[in-house]
């Protein structure tokens, strides 16, 4: 149902309702929910920005799970000409802007299903020396919604040889899924004028030790790891308390979901790694 209250605003004022400390709606459902307090509700995006304590316009937060995205607190709503990035409103003082990848975990099991490999060979020497060269996977095997829009598959491998391995194939995926998304991330700082100098990580396949030192090396800047990866669950829980008044602000966060560990990024890696996403970049129209 729709609240007559809310529409009858004028358009402009719909998306600026305060957030704190609660709404009072004296009409909805024909008076049966008369007087009682409405807290607007809250997505998944920014529940997990929040809940990866993310809350300075510095930083950006990483999801690698069965899909992917990256996203960041600002000041300001990023509006994007291509529609290809997001931007939610988190309160009346701050968005959550960032775009969205289809391929993910999804993909890296699919190709580890199709190589024959497991995914436990991330955290092997053979995976983290393992050099595919010019070898290019095409990431977008479930479609795509950024940095691209494909409402089709598009995948498969660019300077395929005989001389490359199962391995060499399952790096050069894994490789490209983590270019796809920065390519994500480079436009998300293009549009806001700003350089990231912290990544917050979480999601299932940042549970292997080699991924967070790839994505550490791919995207330049260090990583941080906190207590829990449930950020969305914590994100949920930590808004209720900010709108409800049991914090005051949105800092206590640091303390609900602590930093345990911190990845640096390894300069020779970087080298190498930047190299190969100059490649990535300048092989495709974007």
């Amino acid at each position: 149902p729709y609240s007559p209250v809310v529409l009858s605003q004028p358009s402009e004022n719909r998306l600026a309702l305060p957030v704190a400390p609660q709404l009072t709606f004296p009409c909805i459902l024909d008076g049966l929910l008369k007087d009682v307090p409405i807290v607007p509700g809250l997505s998944d995006g920014c529940a997990a920005n929040l809940g990866s304590a993310n809350i300075g316009n510095d930083e950006f937060t990483m999801t690698l799970g069965t899909s992917a995205a990256v996203r960041f607190t600002g000041d300001r709503k990023t509006t994007d000409p291509d529609g290809v990035l997001f931007s939610y409103c988190l309160d009346e003082n701050l968005y959550i802007s960032g775009g969205a990848s289809n391929n993910c975990y999804n993909a890296a099991e699919r190709v580890s299903s199709e190589t024959g490999l497991p995914l436990s060979v991330y955290d092997t020497a053979d995976f983290r020396e393992a050099d595919p060269g010019s070898l290019i996977f095409l990431p977008w095997m479930f479609g795509e919604r950024a940095p691209v829009q494909l409402f089709s598959p598009l995948t498969g491998y660019v300077n395929l040889a005989s001389a490359h391995t199962p391995l060499h194939q399952f790096k050069a995926a894994t490789l490209s899924l983590l270019f796809n998304i920065r390519v994500i991330t480079d436009r998300l700082m293009q549009l806001n004028g700003t350089r990231f100098s912290c990544m917050h990580l979480s999601g299932g396949l940042s549970r292997f030790e080699t991924i967070r030192s790839l994505t550490s090396a791919i995207f330049g800047v260090p990583m941080v790891e906190h207590a829990t990866s449930e950020s969305s669950a914590l994100g949920t829980a930590f808004f209720a308390a900010r709108v409800t008044g049991l914090v005051a602000d949105y800092n206590p966060v640091h303390q609900w979901n602590p930093v345990v560990n911190r990845v640096e990024v390894e300069p020779e890696m970087k080298d190498r790694y930047g190299e190969a996403y100059g490649r990535f970049t300048t092989g495709f129209q974007w």
